[in-house]
């Protein structure tokens, strides 16, 4: 039986390039968190809420339940403030509540968080959280990406078990 004979090895991007066609591919050699702008490895701290059934009274309070997660290359310092609003809070959405983590959060890791909310209307609210907000006006810097730390949970509304 007649065995293969041994080619040159081509590279698809080299066959490719030679049919007249380049494509701009992501390699993950080359996809380095932070890489480019000379930033480094930074954390990334995101977030969302949790809705569910609370074990509360919701005529009196509402438990709000969310998680901070960290999508970036280096761990996130604790405390990691997370802020709760009714309404965008770029767009006068009202504070309801903080909470933070209270150990650090490593890449790739998550960490609930929960705040309560006194008197809860009876009606659904559009709720958000932000993560890297001491909702006192002072927000997180040093992330490897902005705009991504806000997570929205339309028509929001207490479910616990009456009173």
């Amino acid at each position: 039986m007649e065995k293969w004979k041994m080619g040159r090895a081509v590279s698809c991007q080299k066959a490719l390039g030679a049919l007249g066609i380049w494509l701009s591919y992501n390699d993950y050699r080359q996809n380095v968190q932070g890489g480019g702008g000379g930033t480094g490895s930074l954390p990334d701290p995101t977030g969302r809420t949790l809705p569910g059934i609370d074990t509360t009274d919701c005529s009196k309070l509402w438990r709000l339940r969310g998680e901070v997660c960290n999508r970036g290359a280096s761990p996130a310092a604790a405390p990691l403030y997370a802020s709760f609003y009714e309404g965008h809070p770029e767009r006068g959405g009202k504070l309801i509540c903080t909470a933070q983590t209270t150990l650090p959060t490593a890449p790739g890791a998550c960490q609930p968080v929960t705040c309560d909310l006194t008197n809860p209307p009876v009606r659904s609210i559009d709720l958000y959280l932000r993560v890297g907000d001491d909702g006192k006006g002072s927000r997180l810097s040093g992330q490897c990406k902005d705009k991504n730390d806000l997570a929205h949970q339309p028509a929001a509304m207490c479910s616990g078990i009456p009173g």
